[in-house]
């Protein structure tokens, strides 16, 4: 889904007594508390990648920076700005609506923060439905709402425990190895079936950078050298993680974030584990994949029953299977007919990973993120350290015993 309703921060001195939409009220809100003016990155020429190279240092560490002491949280020493991750929900989300719906409900559902709501913010129309009612300051103007708002404990404990879940919930379940970002943790059958799926589909060269799959290379050569950039070992990718076909609370939040437009029934092992959930890609290309180094981005031309699809670039450090790649390059996935019956990636897969992957950039949690999956790496190999040395005295003690039954002629004992 291509963002569509932004709120324009060179405009936001006109909108300030202005009704809005819940999704831009509390856009424009939480753009107060963080003290944000940070346009839409999707308007740069080159995308997320010109954030880095156009904004002014102050602005580029906003974007990380808590504004308050008591609205944020801290995951293994790295630190989570509240307002900039609320910010980035209700302005990246699959669906902008529902996020703003699931954190006004919890809001109003303290009793002590509807109270403040109250005075402070005004709902009319909507027919009855809050969800498309606008919303307007009681007196004052925005700004001032939002540094009344800030000022209330209430307030800033219902939104920092709203804030954490979704870090909880949602991102990390998508960047951590518990995510299930590849195929390598199915069984080796369906795991070779899924990828003999998307050969048939996609060719034995990857969509994404042009990598020839090194078991097509052949001499003499069966493969137009000007048709890949280099050679690797193709593996199937997930784009909507594994783990939603178990993990509850993720499939719970995902479902939330797009609105309804994925339901439970589509987040099973077997619908996640098949081809229109699914891409061929480089080992390191997987991992670009699961850490948003980039994504697909869909759009339905529902006129021409037809969908295209663009590589989304975020980071200027992409790996060298990326390089080359631009922002918005468009990608081709073969068609049904042609492609054994194969199907390409479903939109709604591609654009709620793009989705998530343009809050985690915009809301600055991915340096929180790292900081955990990194703490998961030393545990593991904690773990295996202990797993060595446990198997090492048992192999000593085996070697011993296998020494003794020699020495006792009853080999046929150990």
């Amino acid at each position: 889904m291509l963002y569509s309703v932004e709120l324009a921060t060179r405009h936001m001195l006109t909108l300030e007594t202005k009704p809005l939409s819940l999704p831009d009220a509390f856009r424009i809100l939480c753009a107060h508390i963080a003290d944000m003016r940070l346009p839409n990155p999707d308007n740069y020429g080159n995308g997320w990648r010109d954030l880095e190279i156009t904004l002014p240092p102050a602005l580029k560490t906003s974007l990380a920076r808590p504004s308050s002491q008591e609205l944020q949280f801290e995951v293994y020493g790295a630190t989570v700005s509240v307002a900039h991750l609320i910010h980035a929900l209700v302005t990246f989300s699959y669906d902008t609506s529902a996020v703003a719906w699931d954190l006004y409900r919890h809001l109003v559902e303290d009793q002590a923060v509807r109270k403040v709501l109250e005075g402070l913010v005004m709902l009319d129309g909507g027919d009855g439905d809050v969800r498309t009612a606008w919303a307007r300051p009681v007196e004052g103007t925005w700004a001032q709402v939002a540094g009344a708002l800030v000022e209330e404990a209430d307030v800033r404990r219902v939104l920092c425990a709203w804030a954490r879940d979704w870090f909880d919930g949602l991102l990390v379940p998508f960047m951590t190895k518990g995510g299930g970002k590849s195929a390598a943790t199915l069984p080796h059958e369906a795991s070779d079936r899924l990828r003999e799926q998307l050969l048939a589909r996609d060719g034995p060269i990857t969509v994404v950078g042009s990598i020839v799959d090194r078991t097509y290379l052949t001499y003499p050569p069966t493969i137009d050298p000007s048709d890949y950039r280099a050679a690797g070992a193709l593996s199937p990718a997930h784009i909507i993680p594994l783990a939603a076909a178990t993990d509850a609370r993720l499939r719970s939040s995902i479902q939330v974030f797009a609105g309804g437009a994925i339901s439970a029934s589509e987040l099973t092992r077997k619908r996640i584990n098949d081809a229109r959930n699914s891409l061929l890609l480089t080992q390191d290309q997987s991992d670009g994949l699961g850490d948003f180094i980039f994504s697909i981005e869909a759009e339905e031309d529902k006129a021409n029953a037809e969908t295209r699809y663009f590589l989304r670039v975020y980071t200027m450090l992409t790996g060298p299977s990326l390089n080359g790649c631009r922002d918005r390059e468009e990608l081709w996935f073969a068609d049904i007919e042609e492609a054994a019956q194969t199907p390409s990636p479903d939109a709604r897969f591609c654009n709620l990973h793009t989705a998530v992957a343009k809050v985690v950039h915009a809301s600055g949690a991915g340096a929180a993120i790292a900081a955990i999956i990194s703490e998961e790496r030393t545990a593991s190999l904690q773990d295996a350290a202990a797993t060595v040395e446990i198997w090492g005295h048992g192999g000593w003690e085996y070697l011993q015993r296998e020494l003794r039954c020699l020495a006792e002629g009853a080999v046929e004992d150990i």
